[in-house]
């Protein structure tokens, strides 16, 4: 039984929201895009964007969650061969408020995860990649959730909350996919074409290859590609429950969560709400990650 979301009492909630917006201090560093050419439009947003490969997402609310109304189906299949049923782990809708933070505008290569390997900070394994996933500027794949936070760490940031995440996505109001509510193509995202059965690419892209797919906040590939751990462990009825500040998951469980779906993911499980979750340790799996880090 997934338990019915409660808004805080109007007046808890504007003082938690006036002294979070209080602290909250945003620079945009230098606003260029540092991994090569590439045109997009970034619509109703200021994208800020730094030098540093990182993108500002400004203090605020925005909505969570899938919302039936306007998406088809919420939740994930129970089985992978009959996808009328759903299961709701990423329902109710609801509001959540959260601090600026920055994020990744890609997924971390391989080789910027090789540099943490040199300096013996972080763990490699080759059978993590295979055959042509291989590349300077391809997503980094780890079947640790535990590497990728290693790797945060080391670079100074961490990995980004749930929350964080598919706000980054979204944006502050509702959108189906990063781009928008406009159907998923290969020109937005490396992802399986509906019906399934084919592969827009099929195989991992470099890293900012699907500018048009780009973020309100500019973050790109956040649909399709790789599947991305977030720090959140998963709990079907976390979103019944969760703060309405800052929500950091569970404190803790059995799975770590994923987001945005992969090369081989249909359009439902490149949607931006939708969730999936894995044993932290999980093999065989395509999975990447970003980081984040907190705004002064």
């Amino acid at each position: 039984m997934i338990r019915q979301w409660t808004k805080p009492a109007n007046a808890a909630r504007a003082k938690a929201i006036a002294t979070l917006a209080a602290t909250a201090s945003v620079v945009c560093v230098s606003c260029s895009w540092p991994y090569g050419a590439g045109d997009w439009t970034p619509g109703d947003y200021v994208v800020q964007c730094g030098g540093d490969g990182m993108c500002l997402v400004p203090a605020g609310p925005f909505q969570m969650g899938c919302n039936e109304d306007l998406d088809q189906e919420c939740g994930m299949p129970e089985t992978e061969a009959y996808y009328s049923e759903y299961v709701g782990e990423d329902k109710p809708y609801h509001e959540v408020w959260l601090s600026a933070f920055y994020i990744d505008r890609t997924e971390v290569t391989q080789a910027q995860y090789a540099k943490c390997v040199s300096a013996r900070k972080c763990s490699y394994n080759d059978r993590w990649i295979d055959g042509h996933k291989r590349g300077a500027d391809k997503p980094m794949i780890v079947d640790f959730q535990g590497y990728a936070a290693e790797y945060c760490a080391w670079a100074g940031k961490r990995l980004p909350t749930e929350a964080e995440w598919e706000k980054a996505a979204r944006g502050a109001t509702v959108r189906a996919y990063p781009w928008g509510d406009g159907t998923p193509n290969c020109g937005l995202a490396n992802s399986a074409i509906e019906p399934l059965g084919t592969l827009c690419v099929g195989d991992t892209s470099a890293v900012g290859s699907y500018p048009a797919g780009a973020s309100p906040y500019g973050a790109l590939d956040m649909a399709g590609n790789v599947w991305e751990w977030v720090n959140d462990w998963y709990s079907e009825t976390y979103y019944g429950g969760s703060p309405y500040v800052n929500p950091q998951g569970p404190a803790s469980g059995t799975y770590r969560v994923l987001r945005g779906g992969s090369l081989e993911s249909g359009w439902r499980n490149i949607n931006t709400a939708n969730r999936a979750y894995l044993e932290p340790d999980f093999y065989d799996y395509i999975i990447g990650f970003r980081c984040a880090s907190s705004a002064p």
